[in-house]
């Protein structure tokens, strides 16, 4: 083993130097961690390095989270996958098809308008929020947005991801569980899988530990990304994790910790394909590659402003975690990484 990881050690640290990479990297193999690593900095302004103990935003990696929060409401038996979402809120939603279930919201199926729709808008560092960040503290902040345009089509015809959608989704959570959303997270996910670094932060209130994300301003600088998303995380995206609290939270729901056996394994299989990619599928809140060379991979992915993430499990005690306080830093380190497991 020692000899096999000494490979991936030096993978790690060739890939992070040639990438100029900065964030953090945690494998486990067999339910054994063989690396934790480090690079770049937490603080450029005051030369505060990351660690593996660094919390960083993980972007839309948060969906997995507001999905799992929501399977637990069907195990609890108060939601269900056919429930229509115009029944569970007490917010009209006008332009919101009567026919979108949780099942669809679930899958990014429901074709609702999209707020942030990553089919038109192109480079997420360049997108500027219609409402101003500020203002967005929980998902009823949204529904300007939510209900600015019209169906992209009609419920269940398709697949396409959607920020909007699973914003929707954490307000119908809110009204069925009664009580915040970021309450539901931390009390019905959080704590469950012993993640006890991660949360939602306020950006104008950020706690020790936690990584500035930075973007290149086309002139050679960087600038950080504290106006570019919400001021604290909501269904769609911005929670904060370290990597140690993503390997938990695998580990966790593999483990029964968080969903019924039998709704972990729905959650996990193939509900929509992505059109246009034929190995790429989406469960409910995870997504699945297929090229039938090995086992299916399962992976949760985000990317904001400032935030690149990708946690891979490569079966129930196989992880592979890189984020990056970066836009783009993720992606060479996690495809080699991901090669290298899967070689």
């Amino acid at each position: 083993m020692r000899a096999m990881t000494d490979d991936l050690d030096q993978l790690v640290a060739t890939t992070a130097a040639a990438q100029g990479f900065s964030g953090a990297v945690q494998v486990t193999l067999d339910r054994a961690i063989v690396l934790a690593m480090a690079f770049g900095e937490a603080d450029r302004s005051a030369g505060i390095r990351n660690t593996v103990d660094t919390r960083f935003g993980i972007a839309s990696g948060t969906k997995f989270l507001t999905a799992l929060a929501a399977g637990t409401l069907i195990d609890d038996g108060t939601l269900a996958l056919d429930d229509r979402l115009v029944e569970r809120v007490s917010v009209p939603l006008p332009g919101v098809s009567a026919a979108v279930t949780i099942g669809h919201l679930l899958t990014h199926t429901s074709g609702v308008y999209d707020y942030l729709d990553e089919e038109v808008i192109g480079d997420p560092d360049h997108f500027e929020l219609p409402i101003a960040p500020s203002m967005l503290l929980g998902p009823r902040d949204y529904l300007p947005m939510l209900v600015a345009g019209p169906a992209k089509f009609e419920p269940g015809a398709r697949f396409s991801y959607s920020n909007g959608g699973f914003v929707l989704l954490g307000l119908a959570l809110e009204e069925v569980a009664g009580c915040s959303f970021h309450a539901l997270i931390e009390e019905r996910v959080l704590r469950r899988c012993g993640m006890i670094d991660s949360g939602f932060f306020r950006f104008d209130r950020l706690p020790p530990r936690v990584a500035n994300g930075y973007v290149e301003t086309g002139d050679g600088g960087w600038r950080t990304n504290v106006d570019s998303l919400p001021i604290i995380g909501g269904p769609d995206g911005g929670m904060f994790a370290t990597v140690g609290d993503i390997d938990r939270l695998w580990r966790a729901f593999f483990a029964g910790a968080v969903l019924s056996p039998e709704l972990a394994s729905m959650f996990m299989q193939k509900a929509a394909a992505r059109l246009g990619h034929p190995h790429s599928f989406y469960g409910h809140g995870v997504w699945i590659h297929d090229d039938g060379a090995g086992p299916p991979l399962h992976y949760i992915v985000g990317s904001d402003a400032g935030v690149s993430f990708r946690s891979s499990a490569h079966s129930d005690a196989t992880f592979a975690t890189v984020v990056s306080n970066t836009s783009k830093g993720a992606w060479p380190l996690i495809r080699a990484i991901d090669d290298w497991i899967r070689s």
